[in-house]
């Protein structure tokens, strides 16, 4: 993936940013457990691939810090 995609794809969702913190306020007020705990799944699977993808980017590994001075 290139930046250019990155930061167009980061600019797409930034705007959504307020309704999905509202949507995300709202579930947590009126849904059940067992739909909020499908939810934080959903979430924390997000998470991974977004991390995962961030790896592929910068060539690095999901547990390896960037060494100063690299590129």
């Amino acid at each position: 993936m290139e930046v250019g995609k990155v930061h167009a794809e980061r600019d797409r969702l930034l705007p959504l940013r307020a309704e999905a913190t509202r949507t995300t306020i709202e579930m947590v007020r009126t849904r059940s457990e067992d739909e909020l705990f499908a939810f934080a799944l959903s979430l924390a699977n997000l998470a991974v691939a977004a991390v995962v993808d961030l790896a592929k980017f910068t060539e690095l590994t999901t547990v390896q810090p960037r060494c100063p001075g690299s590129r």
